[in-house]
């Protein structure tokens, strides 16, 4: 189905895929990517975005491995290799209930803070409607790009300085959205230029990153630089990206290799590929740039290479 489609069907099932999807999003609704921004739909206000996620994981089912089960703490002890004494494992076994008990409070904060910006997020779209409707807003979106004193003011005001300051911030919205900055920075923050980049890395064959999980693989390229663009990638393709966050999860059984250009060894794409065990690399910079999607490339996780394929020759070496 389209996503359109899917989400009818969802919406108006009344077996057990319907009830867990009204379910998960009464629990859940409030969540979404780039949750802390007040502009952003939430899953219960846009379920579409969560109708393409399930869609994505639901044709990577088959490749998915079977579910780890929680051991528990004196089992997975017992596990590793290093055999530790008996003073060790009895703190070893305190470190390791603290660390879970740690993991569940810091999602269940998370989702008790999003849930708070959320109730935020409601409030403006009430206020912002009826700034609207008197006339003190020439649209509702304009609402975010004030702060909140300027709100204040211009409800008093009605200032249409604050008004044209609020244009032109969103105005240039995007082009702030879409900059890119080194991961190190010295100074004031300058943004990588697009330019410079494809001067420095258009003309080569092959880049090196850091390892994160070795392996060698040869397949098609998918360059997304985006959540969107990685909506298309098909089996067997080598994810190269910018960096990946949470949001790319469900695409990830998909893929046999994994390339970005920001990351280290605990980051997203690299703890997540680890599980996967697909070869990856980070610190790849300029792989969006001198890679381009189609392209055949070996990526040599084990070297930390990755190489464009010219010919048969290019595979022997």
């Amino acid at each position: 189905m389209d996503c359109e489609t899917a989400l009818k069907w969802l919406t108006k099932d009344d077996g057990i895929v319907g009830n867990k999807f009204r379910e998960f999003l009464s629990s859940h609704g409030h969540r979404c990517l780039k949750e802390f921004d007040t502009m952003t739909k939430p899953w219960n206000e846009d379920p579409q975005s969560l109708v393409t996620t399930l869609q994505a994981m639901v044709k990577t089912v088959h490749l998915m491995a079977i579910a780890k089960e929680e051991l528990p703490i004196t089992e997975a002890i017992e596990q590793i290799k290093y055999k530790p004494t008996t003073f060790s494992r009895f703190i070893l076994h305190f470190l390791v209930s603290q660390a879970r008990r740690g993991v569940c409070l810091r999602e269940m904060s998370k989702s008790l803070l999003v849930k708070y910006v959320d109730n935020f997020r409601k409030s403006y779209r009430l206020l912002e409607k009826l700034m609207v409707k008197e006339g003190r807003l020439p649209d509702s979106e304009l609402l975010h790009f004030f702060t909140n004193e300027e709100i204040r003011e211009l409800l008093m005001t009605r200032s249409a300085h604050l008004i044209s300051v609020a244009v032109r911030r969103r105005r240039i919205h995007k082009k702030l959205n879409d900059m890119m900055f080194p991961e190190i920075m010295i100074g004031e923050p300058k943004p990588i230029s697009t330019e410079e980049v494809e001067d420095t890395y258009s003309s080569l064959q092959e880049l090196r990153g850091v390892t994160v999980c070795q392996g060698v693989v040869k397949g098609v390229a998918h360059v997304a630089k985006n959540l969107n663009e990685a909506s298309s990638l098909q089996q067997g393709d080598i994810l190269i990206a910018h960096s990946t966050d949470i949001g790319w999860s469900p695409y990830f059984p998909l893929l046999s290799g994994i390339v970005t250009e920001l990351g280290g060894l605990i980051s997203h794409g690299a703890v997540v590929a680890r599980e996967y065990g697909l070869p990856s690399l980070v610190a790849v910079q300029g792989a969006t740039t001198t890679f381009k999607t189609g392209d055949m490339v070996i990526l040599d996780a084990t070297r930390g290479v990755l190489k464009k394929i010219q010919d048969n020759k290019d595979v022997e070496n």
